[in-house]
């Protein structure tokens, strides 16, 4: 409810002070709500970008995110304000209150850690989670874990890649003075016919190299 009743404000707060740019809407018209948005990471707008950028009405809404462990928003090495609102856990119940379900330790067994994440997508929720795992700390896109691919594999969702450029170190600043240019594209759906076994690391590296090269040539 809140992802819907918010939708207007941060449209259009995106498009005037941002510039926002969107690519690739079409891509999506065939795609059901069983779907993960596979974005890269960095800045913590970049989840509300993903919902603002999408139609206000649409099958999309709402959509789950993907958080890290809770123990990770209070071992966090930000600086300044931002870690503040990260050790202090206001940014975790603020993501919360948005649509965010944090991972679960698992020690690398996605069955542990996502478990959550496969019950949402089972139930026909959109889910959007970042492959990276964490916000790049060189602008630079690094790279992915397989959990994208545990999930499509577990519940025959699609996976969109999603290219997000111009958030990299973006300031309060810059975004009221309106210096920010942000672009996102939606890509093609990428879609995972049998189910693919944990152990069976060489697929899971192909299939999560071919989503990070999708996003990795929107990039440059």
């Amino acid at each position: 409810m809140i992802q819907f009743i918010s939708w207007p404000f941060f449209r259009l707060f995106f498009k005037f002070f941002m510039h926002l740019e969107i690519k690739g809407l079409e891509n999506l018209k065939s795609v059901s709500s069983k779907v993960i948005f596979a974005p890269n990471h960095a800045h913590e707008l970049d989840s509300w970008l993903v919902r603002a950028a999408l139609p206000w009405f649409s099958r999309w809404s709402p959509m789950i995110y993907v958080t890290a462990p809770i123990y990770a928003f209070k071992e966090s090495n930000k600086r300044g304000w931002l870690g503040v609102l990260y050790r202090s856990g206001i940014l975790q119940y603020v993501f919360a209150l948005w649509g965010a379900y944090p991972l679960e330790r698992g020690n690398g067994d996605y069955a542990k850690s996502l478990r959550t994440q496969v019950s949402n997508l089972k139930d026909g929720y959109p889910l959007c989670m970042y492959p990276e795992g964490k916000i790049t700390e060189d602008g630079k896109l690094q790279e992915f874990h397989g959990g994208i691919v545990y999930l499509a594999s577990e519940t025959k969702a699609s996976i969109i890649p999603v290219a997000i450029k111009g958030t990299y170190k973006l300031s309060l600043k810059n975004i009221f003075l309106r210096k920010a240019r942000v672009f996102i594209y939606y890509g093609k759906s990428i879609e995972i016919k049998a189910r693919v076994k944990e152990s069976n690391k060489d697929t899971y590296e192909v299939l999560v190299n071919n989503v990070r090269e999708n996003i990795l040539i929107k990039l440059q």
